[in-house]
């Protein structure tokens, strides 16, 4: 799932979690960027008090400046484009296992 505006991100915690166990998020999005809705997302789940989700940066950028960004603003784990499907299933069973 990507989002990139407030209301999705209420849509989604209202509708998917639960069935969800790790969301992939880009950065840089019009309107609302990946770090916002990362960080709503979060809080939102939060405040229902359910089990956090991980949520996995996917961006272009690369260099320790851009993973430094996205880990700092509560991604769990951070993949420069382009990546492998390998390198995507390690980083998916990374984060689920951590946050088991």
């Amino acid at each position: 799932f990507f989002f990139n505006d407030t209301a999705t991100t209420e849509i989604y915690t209202e509708q998917i979690v639960g069935s969800v166990r790790c969301v992939q998020e880009t950065g840089n999005m019009p309107i609302m960027d990946g770090y916002e809705a990362c960080q709503q997302i979060k809080q939102e789940i939060k405040l229902s008090g359910r089990m956090q989700i991980p949520i996995i940066a996917v961006t272009a950028f690369s260099g320790d400046f851009e993973k430094d960004k996205c880990l700092l603003n509560g991604f769990d784990e951070y993949l420069n484009k382009p990546f492998t499907s390998d390198v995507l299933k390690e980083a998916i069973v990374k984060v689920l296992n951590h946050n088991n």
